[in-house]
């Protein structure tokens, strides 16, 4: 849908268990916004964008920041901070299992040092800035992350936020070309072991579930403790972006 970013999507339309279906054109997932074209630029402001929440890091925006174009008015919202990527790099010269064991340990770690940032997701769609878009660096891990909780939120299916976290994959030629681009000095070989970093594996998300429960019971209880989103909130929540 977008030229400069095609791991693109309107979550609008997903089912809730409740019969129920998220209200298209106001929430929207994405990789970064640092080539899109006049085009998606024309599109987004079509779309009544009024919000972006960049999950990527300090360093990652300051590199590539979103090209969104002069006067778009739409408002950017993010938490600085930064990591090393010290593990990545040293499971990257291992091979592909311990990319994956890290990619695991990854998203075990995610909805507890991404809580800032999942916490500023959570209020801004609450006060309905809408419509609103939440990316990282390829829409894939701290945005599959996101999108995961929001849903189960807002009353998705396990098996449906699963089916969301998995198109994705939808772009592997993207994420791959981009990894490749990116001056990472791998042969075609060496590229293709870095496979578990680049595809979304539903294991990750399964990892991700499992830790959250494992430590709060549920993922409502997780909401309420850690990102202080407690059940009215969730309410509020699902009255912005559900179907009557």
């Amino acid at each position: 849908m977008l030229a400069g970013c095609p791991n693109f999507r309107d979550l609008g339309g997903l089912p809730t268990a409740d019969g129920r279906r998220i209200r298209p054109g106001l929430l929207f997932r994405a990789g970064e916004l640092h080539t899109l074209t006049d085009d998606d630029r024309a599109l987004l402001q079509n779309l009544g964008l009024k919000l972006v929440v960049d999950l990527r890091t300090t360093r990652e925006r300051a590199a590539r920041p979103a090209s969104l174009g002069d006067g778009h008015g739409i408002e950017l919202a993010f938490h600085s901070y930064d990591h090393s990527g010290a593990d990545l790099a040293r499971a990257r010269l291992e091979g592909a299992a311990a990319l994956r064991d890290l990619m695991l340990s990854i998203y075990a770690r995610l909805p507890f040092e991404q809580t800032p940032a999942l916490r500023l997701l959570f209020i801004r769609v609450g006060e309905g800035r809408l419509p609103l878009l939440f990316h990282c660096a390829a829409g894939k891990d701290r945005t599959g992350a996101a999108a995961a909780l929001l849903l189960t939120a807002l009353g998705v299916s396990r098996p449906e936020i699963e089916a969301d976290y998995l198109a994705t994959n939808r772009h592997y030629d993207w994420l791959h070309a981009r990894f490749m681009a990116a001056g990472t000095g791998m042969s075609p070989d060496r590229a293709e072991a870095a496979r578990p970093l680049l595809q979304a594996d539903v294991a990750y998300l399964h990892r991700l579930f499992e830790t959250v429960e494992s430590r709060h019971g549920t993922v409502a209880a997780y909401l309420s403790d850690v990102l202080g989103v407690d059940d009215d909130a969730c309410e509020a929540l699902r009255h912005q972006l559900l179907e009557p």
